[in-house]
């Protein structure tokens, strides 16, 4: 299932290991270090999965207003925060929260819940 999702993170190397998982969980990913460039894409393409970091650089937007422009351009997008703990009631106003440090594994974890319809397996009732 193929999803427009974009990732912003200030660290590299996590930045590219957390895309190349999404996108190995077959989501279709754009990945940005910097949050203006993140807003611009954001501006020109539809997103329906914003996963950012709360705080950037001296100078750059932080990642509680990248959602509420993103959701505000285009409402239905959900986003994600990757924040520390004392960032995360702030964070959790505008979308959903995992406490960092974030774990790649947990990373698409989180994407999946929010963005693959829940399984039924009817197939599986107590007593069969």
């Amino acid at each position: 299932m193929a999803a427009h999702t974009v990732i912003v993170h200030d660290e590299p190397a996590f930045l590219h290991g957390a895309a190349g998982a999404l996108r190995l969980a077959g989501y279709d990913v754009a990945a940005f270090t910097d949050p203006m460039d993140a807003l611009a894409w954001l501006e020109a393409d539809r997103t329906e999965l914003l996963i950012t970091r709360v705080r950037f650089g001296e100078g750059k937007p932080h990642g509680i207003s990248l959602g509420l422009m993103a959701k505000n351009r285009q409402p239905g997008t959900k986003v994600l925060f990757m924040a520390l703990p004392e960032y995360a009631g702030a964070a959790s106003d505008v979308g959903t929260v995992l406490i960092s440090p974030v774990c790649v594994s947990d990373l698409v974890h989180a994407v999946d819940r929010l963005l693959k319809p829940p399984s039924h397996d009817f197939g599986t009732a107590a007593g069969k």
